[in-house]
This record gives structure tokens, C-alpha cells and sequence, in this order.
């Protein structure tokens, strides 16, 4: 943890569980994390990332949130910017698996991926009646 790049992140979706993970669970997390930007509503993304998109959940997406971030603490040296956007759970009818799409940015570049999981949850009825 001591080694750690100074970073900030920027989430969209699912991927703000992220940062519940970050930090509730990772030990002296305040040494390198600035900070974050989480967005559940398109609008608010297109405020953090100066972008309006039609879906959250793209790599395309999670690169803009990354550069955002990265553009928040950039004058840091060593600076990381990490963009994730996730879609787990969901009453909408979607196609394939669970995903998730991560970027970071650095003064070095960029880097950009995406993961799709078999989808292990369906919405029960009871889930759906409370929509």
C-alpha cells in the first residue's frame, strides 16, 4: 500500500461497488486514494465526463470515466485515473453474462479492458413485483 500510485476513480453503475471494496476492505487506503466520482444517472456522468452517452455500461464509457479521473489529480506525480462501469444485476431484458469495463489512465497512457461472467442471479418475482 505504501508504493501505491496516487489514484482516483471514476464509476458508473455496478462499478461503485468498487468502492465499497476499496474502501471497506483495504488497509490504509487513504495513503493513495484521492478520491472518486460515482454516477448511477446518465446525467451526472455526462457532468463528471464532460460527455453525454447513451449506455453506462461500454468501454467506451469506463475510458471516459477513467480520463476524468485521471484529469482530477494529473498534476500528482505517478497519477492513476481507473474508470470501471458494471452491470450485474438488472430488471431490464439484457443478452449474455454479467460485465464489467475497466480503464486507466496515466501520464503514460491509457489502458482499457472488458470482462463478461456467466450470469449467476435472475431476478426473483418477488424482486420484480417491488419495481
Amino acid at each position: 500500500v505504501e508504493s501505491c500510485p496516487p489514484l482516483f476513480v471514476g464509476c458508473a453503475g455496478a462499478g461503485g461497488y468498487f468502492l465499497h471494496l476499496l474502501t471497506g476492505r483495504v488497509g490504509g487506503v487513504s495513503r493513495f486514494f484521492r478520491g472518486a466520482f460515482f454516477g448511477y444517472a446518465e446525467a451526472e456522468t455526462a457532468r463528471f465526463t464532460g460527455v453525454r452517452l447513451a449506455r453506462l455500461c461500454t468501454r467506451d464509457a469506463s475510458i471516459l470515466l477513467a480520463r476524468s479521473a485521471f484529469g482530477r489529480i494529473a498534476a500528482e506525480e505517478g497519477a492513476v485515473g481507473l474508470g470501471i462501469t458494471a452491470s450485474l444485476v438488472t430488471n431490464r431484458e439484457r443478452r449474455g453474462g454479467e460485465r464489467c469495463h475497466l480503464a486507466l489512465v496515466t501520464a503514460g497512457g491509457e489502458f482499457s479492458t472488458s470482462l463478461t461472467f456467466p450470469r449467476v442471479r435472475q431476478w426473483t418475482r418477488t424482486e420484480q413485483d417491488l419495481e
